[in-house]
């Protein structure tokens, strides 16, 4: 008599049948379910910047009209003011001017020159018109506040302005702002003599009243910044609730079918991409249920025919007269007939359990 060795019963991994007659397969150990969405991670990703670029857009347009504006309306009063300043160059005798001293308001000739001048400044729609010397002293002043010899401190301002109308140019000075805070601005323009010696210059200030309806359109561009993102508010938080919870239902779906969740099912019913997405996704679902029920049944079927085999199995171990020891593939004893029992003497009711027999008997074999 001997013992026969033999790899009989070895251990082969196989699902696992569920309460509820689906299989149950070990998880993938190297790789991790995500989490679903957050819940204001897409918002934050596509519906706040969109609405943020729709602001900004409004808010950089709005301004760039703004000083646009601002800059083409400058260039007009700048234009209207050296237009009614060579005008009233044009209309005033240097020869009479020159002969304005102190004490000459109350002259014939000075009332005739200052009703010219005012004449001109009522159709101009000017705010003040004079004319003064090198040393910035008065020579004639429409609106009668400055008196003939005195300095107009005023001009002080605009220096760099007057050093290029003294050398022969027209010139205009920048916006500034009145003590009632309305905008002003000067033009500026050389009155020659006929030997065309600078003997004076016309100076025409006129105020800014474009400036009024320019604060006017920057308050309604700032109203409609304001109008557009009362707006978008809502419509962003509409969207978000059609957009990122479908999305974030179906995310948790996935998540749950990850975790081995029974035909996890969305409920999507619009009629757009992410509708058919949740359709779809229903459908991969009821496939893999289907395929899941049909992979049971073929085990089952299997598992039957197996214990079918290992009867014939242990029928043919214990009717053998031959000793027969089943190993498996690391050497461990999983099967013993009586045969094999009678020569190792151990006792019948010897069980491959007994793990200090089996390594005696694996080492001795």
């Amino acid at each position: 008599p001997f013992v026969r060795r033999s790899v009989i019963g070895a251990s082969i991994p196989s699902p696992t049948l569920t309460s509820g007659s689906a299989l149950a397969y070990p998880q993938a150990s190297a790789m991790s379910v995500p989490p679903p969405l957050g819940r204001h991670r897409l918002f934050r990703r596509f519906i706040l910047p969109y609405a943020l670029l729709i602001v900004g857009t409004l808010t950089v347009s709005g301004w760039y009209f703004y000083t646009t504006a601002q800059e083409a309306l400058d260039r007009e009063l700048t234009k209207r003011l050296l237009t009614v300043a060579q005008t009233v160059r044009s209309v005033m005798n240097p020869r009479y001017l020159m002969q304005m001293r102190p004490g000459s308001e109350g002259t014939t000739l000075y009332a005739l020159m200052l009703a010219d001048l005012k004449r001109l400044q009522d159709a101009s729609s000017a705010s003040h018109i004079y004319l003064v010397d090198h040393q910035h002293r008065m020579l004639l002043d429409a609106t009668e506040q400055t008196p003939i010899g005195h300095e107009y401190l005023f001009l002080k301002l605009d220096l760099a302005e007057l050093d290029e109308v003294w050398q022969g140019r027209s010139m205009a000075s920048v916006l500034y702002q009145g003590q009632s805070g309305r905008y002003y601005k000067s033009g500026y323009a050389p009155l020659l003599d006929p030997d065309g010696t600078i003997v004076a210059v016309v100076g025409v200030e006129a105020g800014a009243d474009f400036f009024d309806v320019l604060t006017a359109t920057k308050r309604q561009v700032a109203l409609i910044v304001l109008i557009s993102v009362l707006i978008l508010l809502p419509i962003g938080l509409w969207l978000s609730r059609s957009i990122i919870r479908p999305l974030s239902a179906l995310v948790s779906a996935i998540d749950r079918v990850g975790k081995g969740e029974a035909s996890p099912k969305v409920e999507i019913p619009t009629q757009d991409e992410i509708g058919y997405l949740g359709r779809r996704f229903n459908e991969m679902v009821d496939a893999l249920a289907e395929k899941d029920r049909l992979l049971t049944r073929l085990y089952e079927q299997e598992r039957e025919r197996a214990d079918r085999h290992r009867g014939y199995s242990d029928f043919l171990l214990r009717s053998m007269t031959t000793g027969v020891i089943g190993v498996d593939a690391v050497g461990r004893i999983t099967r013993c007939n009586p045969a094999a029992l009678a020569i190792l003497d151990l006792p019948p009711d010897w069980s491959a359990d007994d793990a200090d027999v089996a390594q005696a008997i694996a080492l001795e074999a």
